[in-house]
């Protein structure tokens, strides 16, 4: 076996990581993001959460990224939609302190793609206005070390 393995982090944290960072360096802070609806509801939230990625060699893997923007107000979910689609399409290009530990990181690199946002549904939450992107990133994996 070997000494080192090679790893990938937990990309829903990775994710909601750039996102808050990338929100904060546009003033927008105290934003509930987590991967699951939260309980109870505030007036607004984002969702976001990764799905599983598909390895391109031993150290890249390819990972999508799903964001939904819910609130009260149709106008004001489209504008945070396309705020928070451009930090995340910006992720090759941001370092975040993703394991707190004070070092700063990137870990998605280029080709990156967006597609969206556009209006979507949610079963749980049907009278909300929610608007959903995918953003697909290369990601590097990570020597571990136990």
């Amino acid at each position: 076996m070997a000494d080192n393995l090679l790893t990938y982090p937990d990309m829903t944290m990775v994710a909601r990581k750039y996102l808050l960072a990338g929100l904060a360096e546009q003033g927008i802070t105290g934003v509930p993001v987590a991967s699951r609806i939260p309980s109870p509801l505030p007036e607004w939230f984002i969702r976001c959460f990764a799905l599983p990625g598909a390895e391109t060699c031993k150290r890249v893997q390819w990972c999508q990224v799903i964001v939904q923007v819910y609130g009260t107000d149709d106008e004001f979910c489209s504008q945070m939609a396309r705020i928070c689609a451009s930090v995340m399409r910006n992720a090759p290009e941001m370092e975040v302190d993703f394991f707190d530990t004070g070092e700063k990181l990137s870990l998605v690199s280029e080709p990156c793609e967006l597609n969206g946002p556009a209006p979507s549904e949610d079963p749980d939450l049907p009278d909300w206005p929610v608007y959903r992107f995918a953003v697909t990133w290369t990601v590097q994996n990570q020597l571990w070390m136990p």
